[in-house]
C-alpha cells in the first residue's frame, strides 16, 4: 500500500547538493504492508522524489530479525563506495570518510557510512555529506544532506525558545479570550439574542467542511499509520478523534455566528463617509492592514526564510481541499460579527473604554501572527504593526457598518494575506 504526502523540504533547513539552490518541495512516498505477520509488517520503503521525477533519498526499513550477510568493514565500505559512484556520480577518492558504524543484528550485520565532500562550500562550519546504510549486503538507505555545526544548532534552539515563549503567551491570551467569549455567547443565546438560521447554517457548514477535510486529507493521515497495529482501529481512532474535535469547535463557532448575525441585524448601519460601498471599504481596509503589517515586518531582519505552505497539495483532491478551506470564510464572518458585538457591548456602543477594546484587538492580531510565523522578532514587529492598524480599522470603519466585515475577513483570509 502506498501513501503520499507533500513535504516542504525547506523545513529541514538544508541545501540541495545540486548547485547552490535550496531543495524544492518534495514528494515523500511510503510503501508499507498492514496485513500478515507482525514481524513482516515492519518492512517498508520511504522514497523522496523531486518534482522532475528523480529519486532524491530512499530508505528500506527491514525487520531486525531478517537474515542477511555479515560483512567485514572493508567489504561493506567497498559496497558503499560503489553505490556512491553509481548513484551520485562521485569519485569516492575525492570524499572523506567521517563515520562508520556497525550494528549487530540477530542474523546479520548492518553498517552505516558517512562521507564528506570537501569540494562543496556550504558555509562556515558546515559540510556537504552523503550517508549510505547497508543491511547485510543490501543498500537500504542513501541520502545527501548538510552537516550543521553545533554553534548553529545552539543558536537555532535559542531562536525556537524565544518563539515558543511568544506562542505560549499568545495561546494563553486566546484561551482566556475564548472562555470569556463562550460565556458571553451562551448568555446571549439563553436570552434569545441569537439568529437560529445563521447558527444552523454555520453549524452545518462547519461540520460538512470538517467531514470533507478528513476525507480529502486522508493521505496525510494514512502517512502516519503504524504497521504494528490494526489499520482499521487506527483509522477509526483518527477519524473519530478528528471529527469529535471538529464537532466541538463547530458548535462553538456556530453559537458565535448566531449571536453575531443577530447583533448585525439589530444594530443600525451608518453609511460610509467616503464614496466606497460597504464591501469595497472592507476590502480596502484588509489591504491596508496587510500592507501595514508587512511593512512593520520588514523593519526586523529575517532570521529564516518564509516557506509557503504546500499542505493542500498532499490532499487526495487538492482542488476539493482548497474549496473546503475557502468555506472557512463563512465561519470567520460569523465569528467576526460576534467579536464586533462583544466590543460594542464592552465599550457601551464605543462611548467608554474604547482604548481597552482597541488594545484587545491589537493583542489578538499580534497573537495570531505570532502563532503562524516562524520568527519571534518578525512576529512581534509584524504582529504589533498589523494589530495596531487593525484596531484602527475596527474603530474607524468596521464598527459603523457590519456589512464591511464579510468583505474584510474574506480578503484577509486570502492566502496572500493569511498572515494578517
Amino acid at each position: 500500500q502506498h501513501k503520499f504526502v507533500w513535504r516542504d523540504a525547506g523545513a529541514e533547513i538544508y541545501r540541495a547538493l545540486i548547485g547552490t539552490t535550496l531543495a524544492p518541495p518534495l514528494w515523500d512516498v511510503r510503501y508499507a504492508t498492514f496485513e500478515g505477520d507482525v514481524t513482516a509488517r515492519a518492512e517498508e520503503w520511504r522514497i523522496t522524489i523531486e518534482p522532475d521525477g528523480r529519486v532524491r533519498n530512499f530508505r528500506h526499513l527491514l525487520p531486525e530479525a531478517r537474515p542477511g550477510a555479515r560483512l567485514p568493514k572493508a567489504t561493506a565500505l567497498a559496497l558503499a563506495e560503489r553505490h556512491v559512484r553509481e548513484r551520485f556520480g562521485l569519485d569516492p577518492a575525492t570524499l572523506t570518510q567521517v563515520a562508520a558504524e556497525e550494528r549487530d543484528r540477530p542474523a546479520r550485520t548492518d553498517w552505516s557510512f558517512m562521507f564528506a565532500d570537501p569540494r562543496l562550500d556550504v558555509g562556515k562550519g558546515g559540510e556537504a555529506r552523503i550517508s549510505v546504510t547497508l543491511a547485510g549486503d543490501e543498500i537500504v538507505g542513501a541520502a545527501r544532506f548538510v552537516h550543521v555545526p553545533e554553534a548553529w544548532l545552539r543558536a537555532e534552539r535559542e531562536r525556537s525558545g524565544r518563539l515558543q515563549v511568544v506562542k505560549i503567551a499568545a495561546g494563553l491570551l486566546f484561551l482566556l479570550a475564548g472562555l470569556a467569549a463562550l460565556v458571553f455567547g451562551v448568555r446571549s443565546w439563553l436570552r434569545g439574542h441569537c439568529d437560529a438560521r445563521a447558527l444552523a447554517l454555520v453549524l452545518a457548514t462547519a461540520l460538512g467542511t470538517a467531514a470533507g477535510s478528513i476525507a480529502v486529507m486522508w493521505p496525510s493521515i494514512a502517512m502516519q499509520l503504524r504497521t504494528t497495529e490494526p489499520i482499521l482501529w487506527q483509522a477509526l481512532l483518527a477519524v473519530a478523534g478528528s471529527f469529535l474535535a471538529a464537532g466541538l469547535a463547530a458548535m462553538a463557532i456556530a453559537l458565535a455566528a448566531g449571536v453575531g448575525a443577530w447583533a448585525a441585524r439589530s444594530a443600525p448601519n451608518a453609511l460610509p463617509a467616503g464614496p466606497l460601498p460597504p464591501w469595497a471599504a472592507g476590502v480596502a481596509a484588509a489591504f491596508f492592514v496587510a500592507g501595514a503589517g508587512a511593512l512593520a515586518g520588514r523593519l526586523v531582519p529575517p532570521e529564516a526564510p518564509h516557506w509557503p505552505s504546500v499542505a493542500l497539495e498532499s490532499a487526495a483532491f487538492p482542488w476539493a481541499a482548497a474549496a473546503l478551506e475557502g468555506l472557512a470564510a463563512v465561519s470567520a464572518i460569523g465569528v467576526g460579527l460576534f467579536l464586533l458585538h462583544i466590543l460594542d457591548r464592552v465599550t457601551a456602543a464605543w462611548t467608554r473604554r474604547s482604548w481597552f477594546a482597541l488594545a484587545l484587538v491589537a493583542a489578538l492580531i499580534a497573537g495570531i501572527i505570532a502563532v503562524k510565523t516562524g520568527e519571534a522578532g518578525d512576529a512581534l514587529a509584524e504582529g504589533i504593526g498589523a494589530g495596531l492598524f487593525a484596531a484602527a480599522v475596527v474603530y474607524f470603519v468596521l464598527r459603523f457598518d457590519a456589512r464591511t466585515v464579510p468583505a474584510y475577513l474574506v480578503t484577509a483570509a486570502d492566502r496572500v494575506l493569511e498572515r494578517c
